[in-house]
């Protein structure tokens, strides 16, 4: 029996974990060509917790993944209306804030009818 028809019958996990023994005797032998400098332990940026604004960016995919992110126009509305309302909410013309966050409830209303329609889950 081959290699690849051993790993067939084996579940998910041990592959990944067969895979993470290869790459981890790898980087023993020629180093972690992923280590940078600015991150001397190695931590995964996956494993990071999201600030508020990567996860307001945060693409979602549609079944065609292939075709980009499905909310890429919104999220980037989301986030600079957003951070205009925080801007000019210190002190600035109430009118223009009070605008501003109705275009942002229109931005989103927007992308959670698209969303809808699509069958994405946010």
């Amino acid at each position: 029996m081959g290699i690849h028809a051993q790993f067939a019958l084996v579940n998910r996990a041990a592959i990944e974990a067969e895979i993470e023994r290869l790459i981890a005797m790898l980087d023993d032998l020629d180093g972690d060509c992923d280590l940078e400098e600015d991150d001397p332990a190695g931590g995964n940026v996956l494993d990071m917790e999201l600030d508020e604004d990567a996860e307001a960016l945060r693409p979602l995919y549609a079944e065609d993944q292939s075709a980009g992110p499905i909310n890429a126009l919104t999220a980037n509305q989301r986030y600079d209306l957003a951070r205009q309302i925080e801007t000019y909410s210190d002190g600035g013309d109430p009118r223009w804030v009070r605008q501003l966050q109705h275009r942002l409830a229109t931005v989103e209303a927007r992308e959670e009818k698209m969303l809808r329609m699509l069958g994405v889950q946010a």
